[in-house]
């Protein structure tokens, strides 16, 4: 399932990639943290596609309850040079986090982008 996110993601098809990461997430909360020295990269992503990537990736952790990894990856996307940061505070996927200390930094700071 995250293969087939990857795959909607490379075409644009945000809303498909985001539905398909939610159900590896549920197959396999740890899907996303795996390691592995014999993986390859299958696709390279520009700076951009990176960002919104890690913003799909926070949006599926936070749906999830993972709200740690969602502030992760919401950080990532923030430093990665994510346009759109108004997502985070309107996408109802954030609303939970609201209230959290370290969101509300994430949202109040200027991040240098990397």
């Amino acid at each position: 399932m995250s293969n087939l996110g990857t795959a909607h993601f490379a075409r644009k098809n945000y809303d498909e990639a985001f539905k398909s990461y939610q159900e590896a997430l549920r197959l396999d909360p740890e899907v996303f943290e795996h390691r592995n020295s014999h993986g390859v990269l299958l696709q390279e992503r520009s700076v951009e596609e990176k960002a919104k990537f890690h913003y799909y990736m926070a949006k599926t952790y936070a749906k999830a309850g993972m709200h740690d990894r969602a502030l992760l990856y919401i950080r990532k996307a923030l430093e990665e040079g994510f346009k759109d940061r108004e997502k985070f505070k309107a996408d109802p996927e954030f609303a939970i986090l609201k209230e959290n200390q370290e969101y509300k930094q994430l949202m109040a700071m200027e991040h240098k982008v990397l």
